[in-house]
């Protein structure tokens, strides 16, 4: 009963704990889901504002997480890679596993780190690789009009969604983001590969670098697939302008950041089914006791119940007397 529970007694899971329990139990076979951790990634156990509340989310939809090193060989056993922010800048050889896996028909997402140091971040070690296979990360960060909304922390609310199975399901809901990085499609991109729009500012956001800004509307998450060269095998690569939209912080309820980023996993894994079972989902409802409240319920459930049926069957003795 206490697995039921979330750390501290703090609220009820139970419906999370059965839909885990029924996947694992449907799955023919669990996926792996890799995360790059050997160049100062975003740690991804635990850890201050980190990514562990994607990792127990990844498990809840019977998936396994494991933590890999780009620079060797990739193994085919990883059904898609996480590669969270790295800052330690990849070898060829790394670069060239990436390509490897991708021409195999494997699944990446890509999130990009866009402030450091409370200043806009634009030398992120995987930009001209993300360029290569057919995104571009431009310079600055983008400010949302603030009639979209605000949060305490300037972050700011995302609804404008394009038309894809990752977002299709998020309806009118938003993306919680803090000063995300805009992308566009590479002026050079292969032929062979297909830019998506998934998650846009709105019409009177800016973009600002140095001394210069525009007004316009900018992407901050997109989606590519296609083939690597002269590979039969189709790709998937989703890359997301902002750290933060994973993080430990803003994957809260009120917001659709978790289903936003389960469903690009779920989208890379080739598991599109899991997606729509986000759209038609009731809504779960969690039951909050403190720990007074929980003592006081294991009290009435060892004395109270006990006592009520004593005083029962004290009852039922003396009327039959009678």
């Amino acid at each position: 009963m206490q697995d039921m529970f979330a750390p501290g007694g703090a609220s009820f899971i139970g419906e999370e704990k059965l839909t885990e329990a029924l996947l694992r139990v449907s799955s023919k076979d669990v996926s792996l889901i890799g995360f790059t951790n050997a160049h100062r990634e975003i740690p991804f156990e635990d850890g201050s504002n980190g990514l562990g509340t994607l990792t127990d989310q990844i498990r809840s939809e019977a998936k396994e997480v494991e933590g890999l090193d780009p620079s060797q060989p990739i193994a085919n056993r990883f059904d898609a890679l996480v590669v969270a922010a790295p800052e330690i800048p990849y070898s060829k050889a790394a670069l060239k596993n990436l390509d490897d896996y991708l021409y195999e028909g494997g699944g990446i997402v890509v999130f990009v780190p866009s402030v450091k140091q409370s200043k806009p971040f634009n030398d992120f070690v995987l930009n001209d690789w993300l360029r290569r296979m057919g995104v571009e990360v431009l310079e600055g960060i983008v400010q949302q009009d603030r009639q979209e909304g605000f949060f305490r922390d300037f972050s700011a609310a995302y609804s404008k969604f394009g038309s894809h199975p990752i977002v299709n399901p998020l309806g009118d809901r938003y993306i919680r983001s803090f000063f995300p990085k805009a992308l566009r499609e590479a002026e050079d991109k292969p032929d062979s590969v297909k830019y998506n729009r998934l998650v846009s500012s709105s019409n009177f956001a800016v973009r600002s670098w140095g001394e210069e800004e525009e007004q316009g509307t900018f992407d901050i998450a997109a989606a590519l697939e296609g083939n690597v060269g002269d590979s039969t095998e189709q790709f998937r690569l989703v890359v997301v302008g902002d750290t933060r939209i994973p993080s430990d912080t803003y994957m809260g309820s009120d917001n659709a950041n978790k289903d936003f980023v389960l469903n690009i996993i779920n989208w890379l894994v080739g598991q599109e089914a899991l997606i729509e079972i986000d759209e038609k989902s009731p809504e779960q409802f969690h039951f909050t006791f403190t720990n007074r409240k929980l003592k006081a319920i294991g009290l009435f459930v060892l004395l109270g119940l006990p006592l009520l049926c004593l005083y029962a069957a004290i009852s039922v003795w003396l009327i039959r007397r009678k």
